[in-house]
């Protein structure tokens, strides 16, 4: 019996296990496709860098911004002030003097540049009226007549300073008495009695008054304010 090959039902010249050849791909199938692969990173609308990353350059010109008028601030108020001008205020040091001893101003209520009225600017005698001193701490100066007394003790006529105008002492009298350059003012008023008031450039109004009026005179109160004025003009 002739021996035949063993056909196993397969082409001649096939190895017996056939390898399936690769088939070429179709159109897509519906389901499950495969997106194609996006790089790293985050990405905006449209596969676009996000947006964020062009504010970095904002930001930093934001912060120089700043920084350039806090600087600008900084230098305005650290800088020291303008030197005082010609027209400025003066310094203390410019103004502030100190008062000369003999002929500064005082604390005499007249006001303006004027001094105490004491015993040595007063008229010495007048018509037997003698000026005396003060005790230390009294003001102004007052006068004496030998004979002249009223209640067992020695009549007085007082000088002192008086703190108001000429004008406004004088209008407390009824029947007021002036000298001829208005320099003084005599006269008789239910507050002060008999009085007369004396303006002087050195010592402001003066007062020249008396508690005795009953023995002594409104002609010799003038005398004296008159004997002031002519010395203290």
């Amino acid at each position: 019996m002739t021996n035949q090959p063993w056909n196993s039902g397969q082409p001649q010249g096939q190895p017996g296990w056939q390898q399936s050849q690769p088939q070429s791909p179709g159109p897509p199938q519906p389901g499950w496709q495969q997106h194609p692969v996006q790089p790293q990173g985050f990405s905006g609308p449209g596969g676009q860098p996000p947006q964020g990353g062009s504010k970095l350059p904002l930001v930093i010109g934001a912060i120089i911004l700043v920084a350039a008028i806090v600087a600008v601030a900084a230098f305005f108020l650290t800088r020291p002030g303008d030197e005082p001008t010609a027209s400025g205020t003066p310094t203390t040091s410019a103004t502030a003097s100190s008062p000369d001893e003999s002929t500064g101003p005082t604390d005499e209520p007249n006001g303006g540049d004027i001094r105490e009225f004491t015993f040595d600017d007063a008229p010495q005698d007048v018509n037997g009226w003698k000026a005396q001193p003060v005790l230390e701490g009294m003001k102004g100066t007052y006068y004496l007549k030998d004979g002249v007394a009223s209640g067992g003790s020695e009549a007085q006529i007082g000088v002192s300073a008086f703190s108001t105008s000429l004008e406004l002492a004088a209008s407390e009298f009824t029947d007021p008495h002036e000298s001829s350059d208005g320099r003084v003012i005599c006269g008789e008023s239910e507050l002060t009695g008999k009085a007369c008031y004396v303006d002087t450039a050195d010592f402001g109004v003066l007062s020249a008054s008396t508690a005795d009026g009953d023995v002594v005179t409104l002609e010799d109160i003038q005398a004296i304010a008159d004997a002031i004025a002519s010395a203290h003009p």
